[in-house]
């Protein structure tokens, strides 16, 4: 339970903390957020390598800490460059289908990292079983936000207003 506290405290402070930079730079936020959480999760992979056995709650803070930053600056990019030219009177529409894909994403995504994660554990049920199955599991959510990150260079830019060009003082 609390050993998630630092990843809550960072998404909640960075989501509130980027917005003039989701304003300026929209997509570009998301992009950098999945280069964020995936060394979030590099880091928390390299840990419980070394850490093994001795993996701890304190040893997985600063990682869970990075993550948040991470998703603080992917979730509320993605939320705004998703809805930006939905038309005001289907905005509520837009959003509710955005909210059921993402619960849809997230229950899938979970179900089938645990899926994997115990069957890697199988029989082997000690504590080099669920180092191995986790470390897997951390690999292979690393390169899911891999591709998540290629994909993120595909959303549209913002666009920018006109250049207006300067008109010379009468005298």
């Amino acid at each position: 339970g609390l050993s998630f506290a630092p990843l809550g405290v960072a998404f909640a402070i960075t989501s509130l903390l980027t917005r003039g930079l989701i304003a300026r730079h929209g997509p570009r936020v998301v992009s950098a957020g999945l280069v964020v959480a995936a060394a979030a999760l590099a880091t928390q992979l390299l840990y419980v390598h070394l850490a093994g056995a001795s993996t701890s709650a304190w040893g997985l803070a600063p990682s869970f800490f990075l993550n948040g930053i991470g998703n603080g600056c992917v979730i509320p990019a993605l939320i705004g460059t998703s809805l930006t030219d939905v038309a005001p009177h289907k905005a509520g529409a837009a959003a509710g289908l955005l909210a059921t894909g993402q619960q849809f994403a997230a229950a899938a995504g979970v179900a089938l990292l645990s899926e994997i994660f115990f069957a890697v554990v199988g029989d082997h049920a000690d504590e080099h079983g669920y180092a191995r199955a986790i470390q897997i599991v951390l690999a292979l959510d690393t390169a899911v936000l891999a591709l998540c990150f290629v994909a993120s260079l595909l959303l549209p830019r913002p666009r920018r207003a006109p250049a207006t060009a300067a008109v010379p003082a009468e005298g």
